[in-house]
């Protein structure tokens, strides 16, 4: 009993740090969208950011109050969206420190990541406590949906390393920098490092159809898509704010928005394969 008592207390700790970080992610979007001279830098990455907001105020933060209420009520669907809705966050909130010159906002940005991380951790470890193999049916696509998954990082990994591996062995500055205001590729670290590994770790979990990779698989396939959507617009806002920077290109947003929709096409097929009401309560921290 001794471990169920623990992720109870994990997943009730996760609700407290996820109320908290709901006015911290909400203030860094509002802010980049309604003042904008705040964020500085060029153009164009002034442009991205704002995009950025406007996915996480429309879409992330909508998610994760809505999953947050459903697994209150024993989803095992609201569970996972909470769970991706945070992880989606706690990128951006790097984003927002690493990926824009340091202004007023740095602490709320420092807030956003942390709790969002920090949420992760605790939902990561306690959450899975409640959602048993029992609340998924035998006919969720586990296999296909991973496959899916580890496809999507492999592809990130390839355009990366196409910049990164030749510029490796140049003198010169990297030409994925030019405009950028940036120093390093910090979506490159973060991706590489943090994000690609742990998505395929999940996905060979969900493969294996282990509860925790059950659960989990649906939460990184919210993420797969809301990152598609963010990158979309952010490519597209980027682009209007700089048309003539190379850091943006509206010419890709069709291209990602057919990968949300394809990405949306695998969450619903998850969704299917879930029982309504299978968490316990307790896991809920109600």
């Amino acid at each position: 009993m001794a471990p169920r008592r623990d992720g109870d207390a994990l997943v009730r700790a996760a609700w407290v740090v996820s109320l908290l970080l709901i006015p911290a992610a909400g203030t860094s979007a509002v802010a980049a969208l309604w003042v904008p001279e705040w964020l500085h830098g060029p153009a164009v990455m002034v442009g991205s950011m704002r995009g950025t907001a406007a996915v996480v105020a429309g879409l992330a933060l909508p998610i994760l109050v809505a999953g947050m209420a459903f697994a209150g009520h024993g989803s095992v669907a609201g569970l996972a969206a909470w769970i991706g809705a945070v992880v989606f966050i706690a990128y951006q909130g790097w984003m927002f420190l690493f990926a824009v010159p340091f202004n007023g906002l740095f602490l709320v940005y420092v807030a956003m990541f942390g709790l969002a991380s920090w949420a992760l951790v605790c939902l990561a470890i306690g959450a899975p406590a409640g959602a048993h193999v029992d609340a998924f049916s035998p006919t969720l696509p586990a296999r296909p949906l991973a496959a899916w998954m580890i496809g999507s990082c492999l592809g990130f990994y390839a355009l990366w390393l196409k910049n990164v591996v030749p510029a490796s062995f140049d003198s010169a500055a990297p030409a994925f920098l030019a405009g950028s205001g940036m120093v390093t590729a910090t979506n490159y670290v973060l991706d590489m490092a943090l994000f690609l590994p742990f998505t395929i770790v999940v996905a060979i979990a969900l493969w294996r159809r282990t509860a925790w990779g059950l659960l989990m698989g649906g939460a990184m396939l919210l993420m797969l898509l809301l990152e598609a959507v963010a990158i979309a617009v952010d490519q597209w806002a980027g682009s209007a704010a700089d048309p003539g920077s190379p850091v943006a290109s509206a010419s890709i947003t069709p291209l990602f928005l057919v990968v949300a929709l394809i990405g949306l096409v695998a969450l619903g097929a998850w969704y299917r394969g879930t029982v309504p009401a299978r968490v316990r309560a307790a896991t809920a921290g109600a």
